[in-house]
């Protein structure tokens, strides 16, 4: 079993929208695209193992760090990008490799309202959004896959 490790500071009772990304995947950041101008509390989560943490081990093996820097720093890059006066943008660099069940520990320690998961764990795990329904009371969203 696993526990996320978390860099976010508790803005009191915010409503959070979690935010999963998967660097490995070319559509991994598409959960970024369901960002709302209004959501002010926004979290965003990397897995650390599992297949959508293949890019974070290359970086990791090539810049001669951690998988946990590599997680960081990656985290870091996704938050600048979506920051934006007045939102509060916190990173959790998950130790476990089921997304559902690593999204379900951060809304229980957390007022999220809102997952949103990115197209990649959806073609990759099917089920993942129905078991996070089983383990948590929250609305999950995912945005529509491309079709080519």
């Amino acid at each position: 079993m696993s526990t996320p490790q978390t860099h976010i500071d508790h803005p009191g009772q915010l409503a959070t929208t979690v935010v999963l990304v998967d660097p490995t995947s070319p559509d991994g950041e598409t959960s970024l695209q369901l960002i709302r101008g209004e959501d002010e509390h926004v979290i965003v989560v990397v897995l650390m193992s599992g297949r959508g943490s293949n890019a974070l081990r290359e970086f990791a093996h090539h810049e001669n760090v951690t998988v946990s820097t590599a997680a960081w720093t990656y985290l870091d890059q996704v938050a600048r990008r979506i920051e934006r006066p007045g939102r509060i943008v916190g990173t959790i660099a998950a130790t476990g490799p089921d997304p559902a069940y690593e999204l379900a520990v951060i809304a229980s320690e957390n007022d999220v309202d809102r997952v949103v998961f990115p197209v990649s764990v959806l073609r990759l795990d099917r089920h993942a959004p129905g078991r996070l329904a089983r383990l948590a009371p929250v609305t999950i969203e995912a945005p529509v896959a491309a079709h080519a």
